[in-house]
């Protein structure tokens, strides 16, 4: 059994100040919901075991935040690849993992994610917001095993765990 964590960015700033979408940083509203975040997952007592995150400065900081905040303390790997990446990308991104990591946690964005986790569960979503956390368990037991089970017509042996987000948490 291997789980996947996906975790969009949290809110980002729109500022005419920044340079490029890519160096976008987070609001202060960000911060707090990446924080937030963090914290529901610590006492959901999640393990990971490897991060992934784009490397765009809105994910990073995401990452980094979240990181802290469950204790994780390994390096987060960045993959400039997940910005503007598409879902079979990060497919293809997760498929090269080490066999001997049963748990990872992805950050990055919209649309990918949301298109990702309709794959992955064969759910309808409607809508993946910022800072919004998907946790899938699948029934594969080696990470390249991913393109020959989301091909499956079979692919109900996988299960969302959870599927968070901020608003949802203090609604």
């Amino acid at each position: 059994m291997k789980s996947i964590t996906l975790i969009r960015h949290a809110e980002a700033s729109y500022s005419t100040q920044v340079l490029t979408d890519f160096d976008r940083p987070l609001t202060i509203q960000g911060v707090d919901d990446a924080k937030l975040m963090g914290c529901t997952l610590s006492d959901k007592k999640i393990k990971i075991n490897l991060v992934i995150s784009s490397s765009a400065n809105r994910a990073l900081t995401t990452a980094q935040i979240i990181c802290d905040k469950i204790g994780y303390k390994n390096s987060i790997q960045e993959k400039q690849t997940m910005y503007h990446a598409s879902a079979d990308e990060i497919i293809n991104l997760i498929s090269n993992c080490n066999n001997q990591i049963s748990s990872i946690a992805l950050f990055g964005h919209n649309p990918t994610f949301h298109i990702l986790i309709e794959k992955l569960t064969n759910q309808h979503f409607e809508k993946f917001p910022p800072c919004a956390i998907a946790k899938v368990n699948l029934n594969i037991h080696n990470w390249n095993q991913i393109d020959s089970y989301l091909s499956e017509t079979n692919i109900n042996t996988s299960y969302l765990e959870y599927f968070i987000y901020p608003k949802k948490l203090v609604l």
